[in-house]
């Protein structure tokens, strides 16, 4: 009986720490806190929360395991709860390429496009500092992550 006393009195600091840095307007409640990715994050129960989940846990209800909390907004840092929504990764993935943001704006598969030169290219650019992940990722038109993971070797594996 203690613990659930003490979880009920977690997630009412909560409630209070997720409003006080929370920059509630006529639109959006911007999360003022700390950000990552444009995400809201927030320390609670010995663990880092993003905050839109936390105000819908707190707002709306439970999250059933495995599910997301998408923005009808699409502005990540809001937490107000009119403007969050369940659905699942495929939701996700599906509601991020209707408003345009999949893939940072490239093409599904791109990656697999480039040439085994092209890889070797990329990589000898970047080791020797020719140029930034950025430009590559411009100049081959796919993500900066894409180029990350070619040159750190975690794709294009085979490419010697």
């Amino acid at each position: 009986m203690a613990f659930v006393l003490e979880v009920v009195m977690a997630w009412a600091m909560a409630r209070k720490r997720l409003l006080a840095k929370t920059a509630i307007r006529e639109g959006c409640w911007l999360w003022t806190g700390c950000i990552v990715g444009g995400y809201g994050l927030m320390r609670f129960l010995e663990k880092t929360w993003k905050a839109h989940r936390v105000a819908y846990k707190l707002f709306v209800g439970e999250i059933p395991e495995g599910m997301c909390v998408l923005h009808k907004c699409d502005v990540p840092s809001c937490v107000k709860p009119s403007h969050l929504f369940l659905g699942t990764h495929k939701d996700n993935a599906m509601d991020r390429e209707r408003k345009g943001r999949g893939n940072g704006g490239m093409k599904v598969g791109v990656v697999q496009k480039l040439k085994p030169s092209d890889v070797r290219m990329i990589r000898y650019r970047y080791a020797t500092g020719m140029t930034s992940q950025y430009r590559l990722a411009k100049e081959y038109g796919i993500t900066r992550g894409a180029i990350s993971h070619i040159v750190t070797r975690k794709n294009w594996k085979n490419v010697q």
